[in-house]
């Protein structure tokens, strides 16, 4: 079931129209998922949430404990963000960098 309103948006407007979302005509520099640039940024998250999170004793017991199957994943994503701290924070200011100024 489809829930979009018809919007009568002027062509000349600084505003577009993709599917049932209205956004500001920059709307091709936005960043997503699909993109390489966007699983980057996807990756580095995960990695420094669960870094971070690691650090909690009743967060890490609960899932951080785990170390095969789905959990698992952020089980490693813990191991390297703490053991490869330096060079993750390289990678997230490097990636802040070409986001706000390259793309």
């Amino acid at each position: 079931m489809n829930t979009c309103r018809v919007l009568h948006i002027p062509a000349s407007s600084s505003f577009c129209v993709e599917g049932c979302i209205v956004v500001h005509r920059g709307c091709s520099s936005r960043m997503n998922a699909y993109s390489f640039d966007g699983l980057i940024v996807v990756a580095l998250l995960l990695i420094c949430s669960c870094a971070y999170l690691k650090r909690i004793p009743r967060i890490n017991q609960l899932l951080l404990s785990e170390k095969k199957g789905l959990f698992g994943v952020f089980y490693k994503a813990a191991v390297v963000g703490i053991r490869l701290h330096h060079v993750v924070s390289f990678a997230c200011l490097s990636t802040a960098f070409y986001t706000l100024f390259l793309r």
